[in-house]
């Protein structure tokens, strides 16, 4: 197992491990192993947080409850693995805004490619109340959509991504 820094989270989300995850980790990195695989990933509050890696990887979600947010969560993951430029492109010219925000909710995802939906999953969690994913409330009480601080995330996310398997079964 290798030392790695941890990565930051692009976005918060309802139900994560912030508070477990140095316990868990402690666990695991206690654990010898050569496979790593997170079958609730969520938005990857425990993988991007472990400081050891390991020869391979796999992140995976779906929940049966709520399977539209974990596609999302998951298409996120494989356009920041694969095409993250085109999602900073679309990120660059992006408007903070509520008209922005209402519009983006309402969109039909199914119209969008794999980029656009999960650009528009990152705007709708960047901006909503406490990250969660009915997008029923709007966050105005700070910008969260700081393009410079995204594009270093995404990055820097790009990078932790590059040899893991993304799974969403």
């Amino acid at each position: 197992m290798n030392n790695l820094k941890s990565v930051e989270l692009l976005v918060g989300y309802i139900g994560g491990k912030r508070k477990l995850a140095r316990t868990i980790i402690n666990v695991i990195n206690q654990i010898p192993h050569k496979r790593y695989t997170e079958p609730f990933l969520g938005m990857g509050g425990i993988f991007l947080r472990r400081n050891k890696i390991v020869s391979d990887e796999i992140i995976n979600d779906v929940n049966k409850d709520i399977i539209d947010v974990n596609k999302d969560i998951i298409n996120l993951f494989r356009v920041v693995q694969r095409h993250r430029n085109a999602l900073i492109e679309l990120c660059q010219w992006q408007l903070s805004s509520k008209d922005e925000f209402y519009r983006l909710r309402t969109l039909p995802r199914e119209s969008l490619t794999d980029i656009e939906q999960a650009f528009c999953f990152l705007y709708l969690q960047k901006h909503s109340f406490g990250g969660k994913t009915d997008y029923s409330g709007l966050d105005t009480s700070r910008s969260s959509f700081n393009i410079y601080l995204l594009e270093k995330k995404i990055q820097l996310l790009h990078k932790r991504l590059a040899k893991v398997f993304i799974e969403c079964s």
